[in-house]
């Protein structure tokens, strides 16, 4: 069998920073379209059985997290919880006035922290606050949790 030459049928990247270019092909067939007397060529079919889960929002979707079996998510300015049953409920909203930027998502087994345009926000119990602590630096870029702690990554040295 001799090597066909056929051009990129579909975008598959990830640049190192996801805000300036990210295209990544999920749950998509190749398939071979060969007419007679034409080069071949290949395109993507949608996998077959994809069925709407669930919707939340309006969007734009900023970001989301799996956590204690229930996923979050925020799109636009509004925090939703999503069950299994791909049931959503809106929690409160966030901060969004950096047009519509990502959040940064992280949990405990207790808690989950979300940040949004530099203000955090908790989720307990299914309850969404605004954490005002005088010890939480003001402007989070972005927010990790390691051994117990939620750290936050600030523009600040």
């Amino acid at each position: 069998m001799t090597a066909q030459s056929f051009g990129f049928c579909g975008q598959d990247f990830t640049l190192e920073n996801p805000i300036s270019g990210v295209q990544r092909t999920v749950n998509f067939i190749p398939e071979l379209v060969q007419e007679p007397n034409e080069k071949p060529r290949i395109i993507l079919n949608p996998a077959p059985g994809m069925t709407l889960w669930s919707t939340s929002g309006i969007g734009p979707f900023r970001g989301a997290i799996l956590w204690n079996g229930v996923l979050y998510a925020v799109s636009r300015n509004t925090v939703y919880s999503i069950t299994s049953a791909g049931v959503a409920t809106s929690l409160g909203t966030v901060s969004n006035v950096n047009g519509n930027a990502p959040v940064s998502m992280e949990a405990s087994v207790t808690q989950l922290g979300i940040v949004a345009d530099g203000i955090l926000y908790s989720v307990i119990a299914g309850v969404l606050a605004l954490v005002a602590d005088p010890d939480v630096p003001a402007s989070i870029l972005k927010m990790v949790y390691s051994d117990g702690y939620f750290i936050a990554i600030t523009s600040r040295y």
